[in-house]
């Protein structure tokens, strides 16, 4: 049980950290594309090219964030995923050790995973949509 314990606290700081650099390259990723996408338009309009002619960053999947493309919407909805998971593996966590351990406190480390879970569901609600609802 003993090397069991850190491996619990690892791997949740290890997705941790995965997940927020994939989500921070995604989002430089993102901004790289827009911003030259603007630039080619800009340099389209200056060659004297009819902007109706032009993509908008909408056709392509690119609006700017918060735009009303949906990506708040997405993002809730994620967050929301993330956090039933999360606080589902939090009350499993508490059963299997409440059940494998008799007199223990190893039952509390599903705490852990619970108040994420619980924090990921108040930010999903944080970055709902307002004027529609999450579906």
């Amino acid at each position: 049980m003993d090397a069991v314990v850190p491996l619990l606290i690892f791997v949740p700081l290890l997705s941790l950290l995965g997940g927020i650099t994939l989500a921070i390259l995604r989002t430089v990723g993102r901004q790289k594309q827009i911003e030259l996408l603007q630039r080619e338009r800009i340099a389209a309009l200056e060659r004297g090219l009819d902007p109706a002619q032009l993509p908008t960053l909408g056709a392509l999947g690119l609006e700017p964030a918060g735009s009303a493309g949906g990506e708040a919407g997405q993002l809730s909805r994620n967050l929301m995923v993330a956090g039933i998971v999360s606080l589902a593996l939090g009350i499993g966590l508490m059963v299997v050790f409440a059940v494998a351990e008799e007199h223990g406190e190893a039952w509390t480390l599903g705490i852990v995973p619970q108040a994420l879970g619980i924090g990921l569901l108040v930010a999903a609600a944080a970055v709902r949509p307002r004027g529609r609802p999450a579906a």
